[in-house]
């Protein structure tokens, strides 16, 4: 099933953020080279986790919950009318907590 193309902000960038209906999002390596093991995906409304599963065919493919899968493919359905898409979230790399 093909993906549908979004584009979230990272770092000040955008990057590009691919949305399967099987639960996974997948990041184009060349918009971040070196995936971390988890993202957090902050929008208006929800935090989504993202566990990265591999890399496959240039792509850093990310778990999504049902919960929070549910929650982007609303946020696409209410502000995107064409593709790609540019969704008010932003991609960051969860910070450890103090010690």
């Amino acid at each position: 099933m093909p993906a549908i193309i979004c584009y979230v902000h990272a770092d000040g960038r955008e990057v590009q953020f691919r949305v399967r209906f099987s639960r996974r999002v997948a990041i184009p390596l060349s918009d971040w080279p070196e995936p971390p093991a988890n993202l957090l995906l902050v929008c208006p409304g929800f935090v989504a986790d993202l566990k990265l599963t591999g890399i496959f065919n240039g792509f850093a493919v990310f778990y999504v919950s049902s919960i929070a899968f549910e929650y982007i493919v609303d946020l696409m359905r209410r502000l995107c009318s064409t593709e790609p898409c540019r969704l008010p979230c932003v991609l960051s790399v969860p910070q450890p907590p103090p010690s």
